[in-house]
């Protein structure tokens, strides 16, 4: 039987997949952010991959508490979230390589030697996009999150330390994080690593004291949620766009106010979850245990859809208000991506972990 700490994280990270695909959907859906209201209900939805942070850092801690094995650990990392990244990108990597690469050379050629060139630039481009995930959007939360596991036994470390130091890190580190914001267009992993950081120790902080940490959020779930509220409506009226924000590491861009948002609603929802039975759905859990495939198939069905022609017979949303249309096209996208996950696990039972990560 599952701890009830595992149920409140499994139905977490059923919640967490389906606000990363409405916030991706977002962009589809046309959702415009030129009102205070708009902006709120952005700056709540987008920035979703956090609450991805969170869980693993408590993951990592609740399901190593003692022995921790790294050799196997990083060999689970490399076949059920590396190698699935690998394959679902290949295309992708390939089209845009292809697209970026200079193929001049191998006009009017005869040799194999014309070849060199155009081949080194291929694959140096794909190796470029590899690394750091900008072919399809989200896969840049792959190369990050690959790095918090290599460095996973820094992380062991600092489990070993007493409150009063944990809490003291993670202080220092979300106030460097809300400096430095995210990189531009998600490009850089090494800003990536530093900016989540401290959810990710926020997730391990939670899984070390989760009793107490249930006992002092006690009736006090009110309060975070005005937090939440309050720090998305701080940004929607300091910055004029929605979102996170990204810029350049070591240039000024203002205080970014998603993480600490963000931080208070893993706090909110994991309260919740350990603390209300009913919360805890099963359609939930269905999405926990896919999220991974969900994950890595509704960017590709959100750009296909974008491709869709504007006759589409569904372009008919565009008469309802756009909160509804960008719930029908959540609903949309999540059933499609699922159902590509389930006719890919019944088709290659065996293989279908290591191919779309279930």
């Amino acid at each position: 039987m599952k701890q009830p700490h595992l149920i409140a994280i499994e139905s977490f990270r059923g919640l967490a997949i389906l606000l990363i695909i409405a916030g991706h959907v977002s962009y589809l859906s046309g959702m415009h952010a030129d009102t205070i209201q708009e902006r709120v209900l952005l700056n709540l939805l987008r920035g979703g991959t956090a609450l991805f942070v969170f869980i693993s850092g408590f993951l990592f801690y609740y399901l190593h508490p003692d022995a921790f094995e790294f050799r196997r650990f990083l060999r689970q990392k490399l076949s059920f979230v590396l190698l699935p990244y690998l394959v679902m990108s290949a295309l992708p990597v390939a089209y845009y390589a292809a697209r970026h690469t200079d193929w001049t050379p191998l006009h009017g050629a005869t040799g194999l030697s014309a070849l060199w060139e155009p081949a080194r630039d291929f694959f140096g481009r794909a190796c470029a996009f590899l690394a750091n995930g900008s072919h399809v959007v989200g896969y840049w939360y792959v190369p990050f999150i690959m790095v918090m596991f290599v460095v996973s036994p820094l992380f062991r470390w600092y489990g070993r330390l007493g409150l009063a130091p944990r809490l003291a890190i993670t202080g220092l580190g979300t106030a460097l994080s809300m400096l430095i914001h995210r990189p531009v267009e998600n490009l850089s992993v090494a800003q990536s690593v530093v900016y989540y950081t401290p959810v990710y120790l926020l997730g391990i902080n939670v899984a070390i004291d989760r009793e107490e940490v249930l006992r002092r959020l006690a009736g006090r779930e009110g309060w975070l949620g005005i937090g939440v509220l309050g720090l998305a409506l701080a940004q929607a009226l300091c910055f004029s766009g929605a979102g996170s924000l990204h810029k350049p590491a070591l240039e000024w861009g203002g205080v970014d106010l998603m993480l600490p948002q963000k931080m208070l609603a893993c706090l909110l929802i994991y309260s919740l979850f350990s603390r209300v039975d009913r919360l805890n759905r099963p359609l939930l859990k269905t999405f926990a245990a896919s999220s991974f495939a969900l994950f890595f198939i509704h960017p590709l069905v959100i750009l296909v859809l974008e491709k869709v022609p504007q006759s589409a017979p569904w372009t008919a949303l565009g008469t309802l208000t756009e909160v509804i249309q960008l719930a029908l096209w959540t609903v949309g996208v999540t059933a499609i991506s699922f159902g590509i996950a389930v006719a890919v696990r019944w088709a290659l039972p065996t293989l279908s972990r290591r191919i779309i990560g279930w």
